[in-house]
């Protein structure tokens, strides 16, 4: 028999179609007495990089540019 040990990381965009998801991760992690992990995955919106912040140097001086500009 197959037996979950560890938490659940429910992974899921922010849609209708993802309650199935989170509803179905629940019960699971309700059944196993595990602790469930809800992840909402989003579309990037800004042009950040924490990890990388070198890759932001571009988009930082062109907003410096347009701020000098008003």
């Amino acid at each position: 028999m197959f037996k979950i040990k560890g938490p659940i990381l429910a992974a899921m965009d922010i849609d209708k179609r993802s309650d199935e998801v989170l509803r179905q991760a629940d019960a699971l992690a309700r059944s196993y007495k595990v602790r469930l992990f809800v992840c909402h995955v989003l579309p990037e919106i800004f042009a950040t990089h924490p990890l990388f912040p070198q890759l932001n140097l571009e988009d930082a001086l062109k907003a410096y540019d347009r701020a000098g500009k008003a």
